[in-house]
C-alpha cells in the first residue's frame, strides 16, 4: 500500500498508508485536529531513491542506507528485510 504525505494549514506534516483510490479522503492532523491535504513530495534527492524519509519505528529522519545501518548497529538492532 502506498504512503502519502499530508500537511495541515498550520504546517504539521504526516504520512499515511492509503489505498490509491482513498488517498484524497479526509485526514485529520494528529497534532492540532485540523483537516490535512495531500502534498506531492519527491523520493529522489541527491540521486538516492527514497531518501530522506522519516522512520516511524526509529522515530528519526533517515538520510541514507549507511546512516540507517549505522543507527541500527548503535541501537543493537538488525534489519530483517
Amino acid at each position: 500500500m502506498p504512503v502519502y504525505d499530508y500537511r495541515c494549514e498550520f504546517g504539521h506534516m504526516q504520512e499515511a498508508y492509503r489505498l490509491v483510490d482513498r488517498r484524497r479522503d479526509l485526514l485529520m492532523c494528529n497534532k492540532c485536529g485540523y483537516s490535512m491535504y495531500q502534498i506531492i513530495t519527491t523520493g529522489f534527492i541527491n540521486g538516492m531513491k527514497g531518501y530522506p524519509y522519516f522512520d516511524g519505528v526509529l522515530e528519526r529522519r533517515i538520510d541514507s542506507p549507511g546512516q540507517k545501518r549505522s543507527l541500527l548497529k548503535k541501537l543493537g538492532l538488525e534489519q530483517k528485510c
